[in-house]
């Protein structure tokens, strides 16, 4: 699985309109004989953008070599090997991203002068994502969780055990390894297994300063919350020394060694549900209360005509919603079925709301104060 962060998400909603890019979404399946046909169905919707792309002018030579970096995944077979529950891929000129995520997904594949973003969001949102360090002197782990899903993280270029990390120190063995005698029947015992008393306090914390080195690589700013999983003593020092800003409060307590993943994502989830929900709910209770002031609005056009003036505090939107046009039009026509050159003018909002700092709620229509969109003023 891999780890979209908001950098990433900033980047396929920049950059020049008016080029052709294509997004194309897709539900997976992490193992079994069904991965061979999502392999085949990636390959239908790659045909489905080649149409798309020449019924907008470009040449059928042109559409080979604009998608040949993706016309290569339905014949990796190690490649379908590793995925979550949902595939995003973006073709662009020049530009190819692909994104393995815990999200299912509809089957689309989108041609416009943007990016189609919207099925991405709700990775950022309440019932979005969050993750799990758990640390242990023998183990290091790193978890993603959703709110029904979970996968462990592959940590690269950083230590997974106090014994990987003192590696090449010269008195690892001292630190680590206590003989109590020199006779075969004499074992070595481990210091600090579980409390972590018997541990150099200096050298334990060498080595979760490197964890937590690695960490920060690895979540570049991500604000999703991350729940600490361990003894006290260990999460005691990591947090204070931690440069990472969203660790929660409470933490697992225990050795996470003898916790499968599935243990930790639900106690994890416990510890993260009330904040993520929070933050939409209070956001749902604004809205009912400044409804009728002039501060909210359930209008399509007027909402996307005012978050391109950057007036959109909070936004909005049906997951499954689409609405088509061309948002260069006056006055704006809106589609529900669309046109060579359409873009969905939901997806257009949400981008315009984003590139302005307006906190962005992607949800069941059925959650919303309307549908497709409704949204809060900022003044």
């Amino acid at each position: 699985m891999d780890v979209i962060h908001r950098a990433d998400l900033e980047a396929l909603t920049t950059g020049p309109a008016a080029e052709p890019r294509t997004s194309i979404y897709l539900p997976t399946h992490r193992a079994g004989a069904d991965t061979a046909q999502d392999s085949i169905r990636l390959k239908n919707l790659l045909s489905d953008a080649a149409t798309a792309l020449e019924a907008i002018g470009l040449r059928a030579p042109d559409v080979t070599a604009y998608l040949e970096p993706a016309a290569t995944l339905p014949q990796d077979t190690i490649f379908w090997r590793h995925q979550a529950d949902g595939l995003a891929l973006f073709v662009g000129p020049d530009d190819f991203r692909a994104f393995r995520l815990p999200l299912r997904f509809d089957e689309r594949a989108i041609v416009g002068d943007r990016y189609h973003v919207k099925p991405l969001l709700p990775y950022f949102a309440a019932d979005g994502h969050f993750f799990v360090l758990a640390i242990s002197q023998n183990r290091v782990r790193l978890l993603e969780g959703s709110r029904y899903s979970v996968d462990e993280l592959e940590l690269q270029q950083m230590p997974t055990s106090l014994a990987e990390a003192l590696h090449y120190d010269d008195i690892e063995r001292e630190l680590l390894l206590h003989v109590a005698g020199t006779g075969p029947g004499n074992p070595a015992i481990f210091h600090g297994h579980g409390a972590g008393g018997e541990v150099d306090k200096g050298r334990l914390d060498r080595f979760l300063r490197q964890v937590d080195d690695g960490i920060v690589e690895i979540l570049r700013g991500d604000r999703a919350p991350v729940v600490l999983a361990g003894v006290g003593y260990a999460t005691a020092r990591y947090r204070g020394l931690s440069s990472l800003v969203a660790i929660e409060s409470e933490t697992i307590e225990g050795n996470p060694d003898d916790l499968r993943p599935e243990e930790l994502h639900e106690r994890a989830w416990a510890i993260v549900e009330p904040r993520l929900q929070g933050d939409v709910q209070a956001d749902l209770a604004r809205f009912a209360q400044l409804d009728g002031t002039g501060r909210t609005s359930r209008d399509l056009a007027e909402i996307l005509t005012e978050a391109r003036h950057g007036r959109i505090d909070v936004l909005f939107a049906a997951q499954d919603a689409e609405r088509w046009g061309s948002g260069s039009l006056e006055p704006l026509e809106i589609r529900g079925e669309p046109a060579p050159g359409d873009e969905d003018l939901v997806d257009a909002a949400v981008v315009e709301a984003l590139r302005t700092d307006a906190r962005v709620h992607v949800m069941p229509a059925s959650d919303l104060p309307a549908e497709p969109v409704a949204s809060i003023f900022r003044f």
